[in-house]
């Protein structure tokens, strides 16, 4: 019994103790507080507003607009119905502005992406240039693809002089 009566005096003895080394270490109410120190001002750094984003190039739209638009076109009935699309009629925008040349129509409109075929030979005849490509069209005939065949026939009948066959 007196081994637990001295545990229990030891245990009391051992928290007083800490209690108080705890008091110690926290300063009293009485010391003065030192004054805060005042923040340092802010520096402000003036940052470079970062540059506009370069400009889309004609590529990445025209196949951002050619991915809906040929998974639309592959379940089509008749050309026609492509030009329905807003992607359609924002390709021919497109390859229509001054700012195109007309070599890159030419390279779409001859080329393996046929929904894009279809756009360039739309825009070929909106195009004041356009006419320079009839003798291509003519002589791509045979590696149109159907569609992009009645895109090209459109764009021919749309010149006000049209070449004479074979010739």
């Amino acid at each position: 019994m007196t081994d637990l009566f001295l545990l229990f005096v030891g245990f009391g003895a051992g928290f007083a103790l800490a209690r108080a080394l705890a008091l110690r270490a926290r300063p009293s109410a009485v010391t003065a507080t030192p004054e805060p120190t005042p923040a340092p001002e802010p520096v402000v750094v003036a940052t470079p507003e970062p540059a506009p984003p370069a400009p889309e190039p004609l590529s990445a739209k025209l196949h951002r607009l050619s991915v809906p638009l040929e998974a639309y076109g592959e379940a089509t009935a008749h050309p026609r119905e492509l030009a329905d699309r807003a992607e359609f009629r924002d390709a021919v925008t497109l390859f229509a502005a001054r700012d195109v040349a007309l070599e890159t129509v030419r390279e779409y409109a001859f080329g393996a992406n046929w929904t894009m075929s279809c756009t360039a030979l739309q825009a070929l005849g909106q195009r004041a240039d356009g006419h320079e490509l009839a003798p291509d069209v003519v002589a791509h005939f045979g590696r149109l693809r159907p569609w992009a065949l009645h895109y090209a026939l459109e764009y021919l009948s749309s010149l006000k002089k049209r070449s004479s066959p074979g010739g």
